[in-house]
């Protein structure tokens, strides 16, 4: 079974988690720079998070797109 830090750098998933991970961070550290968090704003963090994964979920599931997948070369 590969690792976790295998699967995060390869999988589609695991490229799309880390692209939402890192736009969740930073709003935060953006309101952080405000003064304050406001654990309200959850939704429009998830949102944006959706945005940034989205793109990446799509690719992967393009058939054409050698990056994942079928058409993927191993090293």
């Amino acid at each position: 079974m590969a690792s976790f830090g295998s699967w995060l750098a390869s999988s589609p998933l695991g490229t799309a988690l880390k692209s939402a991970i890192a736009v969740v961070l930073s709003l935060i550290l953006t309101e952080i720079s405000t003064g304050a968090i406001d654990f309200s704003n959850w939704q429009t963090w998830m949102y944006a998070a959706l945005g940034a994964a989205l793109p990446i979920l799509i690719n992967a599931l393009n058939p054409r797109d050698a990056r994942y997948g079928r058409g993927k070369v191993s090293k």
